[in-house]
């Protein structure tokens, strides 16, 4: 055989028997002009997607640039595989994963784990999927389908990393306020421990515009499961004299917080409010003064887990669906069934994305860009939004996670298809499932005792104390840095010959590296949260400066200039947010000070 640039290997090709048409007509050119192409201009990039294997040679040649770490490939001609891999041997590169191959019916899942491995997750921003050569044009179906799974994938994955420093620190600065009601209320392990097991079925209640034909059903069997309600629905239950057992918030705006303003006394006596500890103070003043019952959970942040001696209250997500957090609740208290109704996370025909009893009108989501997605049922697709296709891949991964220990239905009987649930009619659901007379409401549980309050109290306090010490260590910290590296980076391109300017700009990156090192053991503390956000972003966006390939010194010059003065630009932003929750914490615990001089205690804070 000869070497990989040899004639023979750049002549191989391979026919379809069945309409004998070749991956290349003219494999030497093609290949010759594909691997120019990415030479030069995806020189710098450290993977790569394609869709179609071709006969391989591609790959083996480009895998001789040490930049390019991981090649994707999706082919869905398993025999074209099995073939050429008895003429080239990729043993090396799968076991490595430097090569990844994948067919057009991968799940979702495993491209979103993909998408999540570091390299991968760094350089999502820079993504393009490219035909291996112009026979793959006839895979035009498997193509499209591959690329909007990819592009699904990403999103969900940039989503989730979150992009938005205002809502994380609205979210702690509403955490923090929300402490001492937080320990004055009954606690998460308390109503775990009382209620678990108590009731086989569990029905989780959401806002979708399928909900009302559901309604006359669930009043019908409501004392035979436990009732979880979005908050979106507690209004609708109300006016039909359906009482939730619990109902649940899990949002931070004060709009959401409007939710439960209004008081029913057809209802209310036995429902308990499940809120997660960063909702806006006004729910839990909306609640006090008609003397409902609630408790607040915390959510597990980077900065609520310094809280660790917090763990009676529990966790619940946060940035969900209020649905997820009804599931994991649901789950938690070991019911064997748990029902969906009016999860459609799709609109309805009439272009309505709620009920028109809905407290803000049926069309309060309506504008959002409409996405396809599997409808109920698995026949035909229903139009559905990002936030809610985000959402459906969450209740997913919960369900396949646990189906083994639950059982899941959906009994929507509409909008969009929620894998991994069994899907059946309400009434077969209720007429199957729903065979126990429950005594409501159900048992009662207890808060803590005043001393153990007490303690966690002042505990709460300290640590405040801690983290505000950090944010002052923080800014200093990085205030030096920032003006060294402004003085530097002002020096660049003031020296004559390329080579100083190089040097300085190798010293300058020097630096940079020891900075960004140092911001990743910030990273691991309870700032995460504040800097966090926004580093997750800047490496999106750094990334696809990285992959540039500059083709003279004045273009290698001017791209480590962007890159410097991006870098300082982070520095600048972190400071700046680090600054700005320092402020807010402190606003936030005027009422942990006042509860600490009501009980006559040693101000810590």
């Amino acid at each position: 055989m000869k070497s990989l640039g040899g004639e023979d290997w750049f002549s191989l090709n391979c026919i379809n028997t069945q309409n004998s048409s070749t991956i290349y007509q003219n494999s030497r050119t093609e290949l010759e002009k594909k691997l120019q192409l990415y030479q030069s201009e995806y020189l710098l990039y450290p993977v790569l997607y394609f869709y179609g294997f071709g006969s391989g040679i591609l790959y083996k040649i480009l895998f001789e640039n040490p930049n390019l770490k991981h090649i994707v490939v999706f082919e869905d001609e398993t025999e074209l595989l099995y073939s050429l891999f008895h003429y080239i041997d990729f043993s090396e590169e799968l076991l490595s994963q430097k090569l990844i191959l994948l067919n057009s019916e991968v799940p979702m899942s495993d491209l979103e784990y993909l998408c999540q491995m570091p390299l991968f997750c760094n350089f999502l921003r820079t993504y393009f999927l490219d035909l291996h050569s112009e026979y793959y044009e006839a895979y035009k179906e498997q193509v499209i389908l591959v690329n909007q799974k990819m592009l699904q994938a990403i999103r969900f994955i940039i989503t989730a990393q979150g992009n938005d420093i205002q809502d994380a620190l609205q979210g702690i600065s509403q955490f923090i306020h929300n402490i001492p009601k937080m320990l004055y209320a009954p606690t998460f392990s308390n109503l775990i421990y009382t209620r678990k097991k108590s009731v086989h079925t569990a029905i989780i209640v959401s806002t979708g515009p399928s909900l009302m034909k559901q309604l006359k059903l669930l009043k019908e069997y409501q004392h035979k499961a436990s009732i979880f309600c979005a908050d979106s629905a507690y209004s609708i239950l109300a006016k039909y004299s359906i009482a939730p057992d619990y109902v649940l918030m899990s949002e931070r705006t004060q709009i959401t917080a409007d939710l439960v303003k209004q008081h029913y006394e057809n209802i209310d006596k036995n429902i308990t409010f499940i809120l997660l500890a960063l909702v806006h103070p006004k729910v839990i003043e909306y609640l006090e003064n008609t003397q409902r019952k609630y408790l607040l959970i915390p959510h597990p942040s980077s900065f609520v887990k310094a809280f660790e001696f917090l763990g009676e209250f529990g966790t619940l997500s946060a940035g969900s669906t209020v649905a997820f957090n009804a599931l994991e609740l649901a789950y938690h208290l070991e019911h064997t069934n748990i029902i969906f109704i009016g999860q459609d996370l799709a609109y309805a025909q009439d272009g309505s994305s709620h009920p028109k009893e809905y407290i803000y009108g049926q069309n309060y989501e309506s504008n959002e860009t409409r996405e396809q997605v599997l409808a109920y049922g698995g026949e035909g697709f229903v139009q559905s939004q990002r936030t809610w296709i985000l959402f459906k891949s969450t209740l997913e991964r919960f369900i396949q996670d646990n189906k083994d220990k639950c059982n899941f239905y959906n009994a929507t009987e509409g909008g969009a298809r929620i894998k991994n649930t069994i899907e059946k009619p309400f009434l077969w659901c209720c007429q199957t499932l729903l065979n126990e007379n429950l005594q409501k409401p159900l048992r009662s549980f207890a808060a803590l005792k005043e001393q153990r309050k007490e303690k966690l109290l002042i505990k709460s306090a300290k640590k405040l104390s801690t983290l505000l010490n950090l944010c002052d260590r923080f800014i200093s910290e990085f205030e030096k840095y920032l003006q060294i590296l402004v003085q530097d980076a002002e020096k660049i391109g003031t020296f004559v010959h390329f080579i100083d300017n190089e040097k300085l700009i190798e010293n300058i990156f020097g630096s940079i590296d020891e900075v960004r090192e140092k911001i990743s053991l910030y990273c691991s503390s309870a700032l995460n949260e504040i800097i966090g956000v926004f580093i997750t972003q800047f490496e999106l966006n750094l990334a696809r400066i990285y992959v540039l390939n500059p083709q003279n010194q004045n273009e290698i010059i001017n791209k480590n200039i962007v890159l410097i003065r991006e870098h300082i630009f982070l520095l600048e932003v972190l400071i700046s947010n680090v600054k700005q929750a320092k402020e807010n914490i402190q606003l936030s615990c005027k009422p942990l000070k006042k509860e600490f001089e009501k009980r006559n205690l040693k101000a810590v804070l």
